[in-house]
């Protein structure tokens, strides 16, 4: 019998994962099927420009950010192909 539940030990690292994810100096934010923020890390808010904590943009569209006016189709093909459960590379101004 299998389980996707973690293991002892994987959830043990969790607490610290969530550490490393909250001080890295990158902008990192999940997104749901629905194009829509799951998570954002603290770098995320300070690079998007918003005076809130980072659970606040949770909720918020990904396009809502303020993304450069060029970048707007580079969103759209980001949003596109991760839906289709595909990687997207890429970088936005």
């Amino acid at each position: 019998m299998t389980t996707d539940a973690p293991g002892p030990a994987a959830t043990h690292s969790l607490p610290h994962q969530a550490d490393i994810l909250e001080q890295l100096e990158a902008a990192l934010v999940v997104v749901g099927l629905d194009g829509n923020l799951l998570y954002a890390n603290p770098y995320a808010v300070r690079v998007f420009g918003f005076p809130d904590e980072a659970a606040h943009l949770v909720g918020r569209s990904l396009a809502s950010l303020g993304f450069e006016e060029g970048d707007a189709h580079r969103v759209n093909d980001l949003v596109s192909q991760v839906v289709r459960g595909r990687a997207w590379e890429g970088t936005l101004a």
